[in-house]
């Protein structure tokens, strides 16, 4: 189990020394995260006793996926004005509201909608 933490230890260290720059130790690197950013960019999985690698770093990766690294990194990748940003969130809000209500009706909770029921007449 020792050998196994130790690989797995160092195959995350090699991954994420190849994805920092070489001013690592300096103070001039922007923060990783920026001050209104609710993200927090640290991920911790628990190895457990003869846990196969491969299942350890899937849980990793399903892990960083729910942390929101892979959505920021690939919103940031290129430069977003101010339209497609407004776009881009009113469409993350449709999607998580849709997820809640999604969650309540199987939760066993009666979601009314917002929007007029287009069933009804309206004279």
């Amino acid at each position: 189990m020792k050998f196994l933490t130790i690989v797995l230890a160092f195959l995350l260290a090699a991954t994420s020394s190849a994805f920092t720059s070489s001013f690592a130790g300096c103070n001039l690197a922007r923060p990783a995260v920026q001050s209104g950013s609710s993200i927090s960019m640290y991920v911790k999985i628990n190895v457990g006793e003869g846990e196969p690698v491969d299942s350890a770093v899937q849980r990793f990766r399903r892990e960083v996926n729910r942390a929101g690294h892979m959505r920021v990194l690939r919103n940031r990748r290129y430069f977003e004005n101010n339209q497609r940003k407004a776009i881009r969130k009113e469409e993350e809000a449709r999607l998580r509201a849709r997820m809640m209500r999604s969650r309540m009706r199987s939760a066993g909770v009666v979601v009314q909608s917002t929007q007029p029921n287009s069933a009804q007449s309206v004279d």
